[in-house]
């Protein structure tokens, strides 16, 4: 547009490369016109930084099952395409504008691959697989109960038992021991059995997955009935 005939400036941009900009100048007084033309070549900017600082730290264990991703920019990312799943090679989760990567809840025990790549106009920049392992499960939660506590010698009693709680991962052993003994041994993860203590007895039933051992006790005491001897009447 028009500008001043005396001189001046103009402060133009800011431009994202590459570009290339051409400008002409025309000037016109009574005795005629002149100009000028000048073309200006916008580069693109250097390609991003790689990113540092993973969270979770690279080849980390114990991770919580609702960890998320975050990470430092590298620099000169305008955004980053994250990759995240199973090793060695990640699937493409997303792009982001944020240094940060929600997760939906990850499985127990298990190794997770991830990587950023920086991105700008200047080009992407990939950074290093990164990996962590998730916590253990927690151990599985037992229950067992005698259908009565309390018998008289030579009576039979129900146990029932359940360690199926958490469903995730599975039940690897499951057995009830006694004490005193004898013990019952390897059983399923959930049933009933009947029993005829001959003296009062306490009953634990253990299962075991990879994340340890949960257990659970009930004693059902037996009673010896008292004979009480009366002499005849002579």
């Amino acid at each position: 547009g028009p500008k001043n005939p005396a001189g001046g400036s103009q402060l133009l941009g800011p431009f994202a490369g590459p570009t290339v900009h051409n400008y002409q100048l025309d000037c016109s007084n009574v005795s005629g016109s002149g100009g000028d033309a000048m073309t200006v070549n916008i580069q693109p900017p250097a390609p991003p930084g790689l990113p540092t600082n993973p969270n979770p730290p690279h080849t980390s264990t114990g991770v919580s099952i609702f960890a998320d991703l975050s990470w430092t920019s590298g620099a000169g990312a305008t955004n980053h395409d994250v990759y995240f799943g199973n090793c060695p090679a990640p699937a493409f989760a997303g792009n982001t504008n944020v240094p940060q990567w929600l997760l939906p809840v990850l499985n127990y025990n298990t190794q997770y691959c991830w990587q950023v790549v920086e991105k700008n106009a200047g080009g992407s920049t990939p950074g290093p697989v990164w990996n962590f392992t998730t916590q253990l499960p927690p151990p599985p939660a037992c229950a067992i109960s005698a259908s009565s506590p309390v018998i008289l010698l030579g009576q039979s009693v129900t146990l029932t038992w359940d360690c199926t709680l958490p469903p995730s991962p599975p039940v690897t052993t499951t057995a009830i021991t006694a004490v005193p003994p004898p013990n019952i041994g390897p059983v399923p993860v959930s049933g009933n059995q009947v029993v005829t203590p001959s003296q009062s007895t306490t009953y634990t039933v253990t299962a075991t997955n990879v994340g340890g051992s949960g257990s659970a006790s009930v004693t059902v005491n037996v009673y010896v009935p008292k004979i009480i001897e009366v002499a005849p009447e002579l």
